[in-house]
């Protein structure tokens, strides 16, 4: 009887959560009605089209899955360790401080659902997350993501962000303008280089400390992309204000704190046990 109820009250729950999902566009692989008015809102300059996957330069891939989903090749559309992990978060906090959500579920939050952070939203993004895995394989859907997230100053997708803070293409970005971009994807207003250059460097320190925990960059690499900050221009060439982004600071073997608290909400100092590179480290896991 046990198991009949809870059967039973679990179809309810999905039948009411699922009702109201535009399945119509799911089901075709087209944008929502969401995207479709984010990516018309900025001006034609600032939207370049769509990438191919072998557009995007291997580094700002790995920038990417570093500090967004770094597990994105194993899983199935969830990540139930990052999941767990936010729960027992957000119980410690007693509020929503923390999510775990995959590259997959932010493309369906993205293409297709409400931005809105409610327990019904939660159960149509990780349904169709699972679903739209099934049907597409990886790489699909990361390309999808890197040209539909939206980044800052209007541009939405990482081919518009680089022509609108770097104009460059997609594909001729180094190691230190993919790891800013990659940055910005958490608060892209709030980071954006051309209002907060020094809040967008501490975040991309941040990503190249946590590609260098993956074991997708040296020490001294990430080292000399911090290291190019105090050169890089953004925008030039445009009528946009030109701003010369500060240096990274470079501390390979200690733990940026500041770095940390400012990407993730939850996180206390006690949290950041970085170590040397030459040993096994964690640093401000998500």
């Amino acid at each position: 009887m046990l198991l009949l109820l809870g059967f039973v009250t679990l179809t309810a729950l999905l039948v009411w959560a699922l009702q109201d999902v535009p399945w119509r566009d799911v089901a075709s692989g087209s944008i929502g009605a969401m995207q479709a008015e984010e990516a018309n809102s900025g001006s034609p300059a600032e939207q370049n089209g769509y990438a191919s996957r072998a557009d995007f330069p291997p580094h700002l891939v790995d920038a990417v899955l570093a500090v967004e989903d770094r597990r994105f090749y194993d899983h199935f559309g969830l990540d139930l360790r990052g999941i767990a992990r936010a729960v027992v978060s957000n119980f410690q906090a007693g509020a929503i401080v923390q999510g775990g959500s995959t590259i997959t579920q932010q493309l369906v939050k993205i293409a297709y659902l409400r931005h809105d952070r409610t327990f019904k939203r939660k159960i149509q993004e990780a349904v169709i997350a699972v679903w739209l895995e099934q049907r597409l394989d990886k790489d699909e859907i990361l390309t999808r993501y890197l040209n539909s997230i939206y980044l800052g100053a209007g541009a939405t997708g990482m081919p518009a962000a680089a022509r609108v803070y770097f104009d460059k293409k997609v594909e001729d970005l180094d190691l230190a303008e993919s790891a800013l971009l990659a940055g910005l994807i958490r608060a892209p207003s709030m980071l954006n280089p051309l209002e907060n250059p020094e809040g967008a460097v501490t975040r991309a320190n941040l990503v190249l400390d946590l590609m260098v925990a993956d074991g997708k960059l040296t020490a001294a690499e990430a080292e000399t992309a911090k290291r190019r900050y105090g050169e890089l221009v953004l925008s030039p060439g445009s009528d946009r204000r030109s701003t010369i982004l500060p240096a990274g600071s470079g501390s390979p073997a200690a733990c940026n704190v500041n770095a940390c608290a400012r990407a993730y909400r939850s996180f206390h100092p006690s949290d950041c046990t970085y170590q040397p590179y030459s040993g096994p480290r964690r640093l401000c896991e998500k």
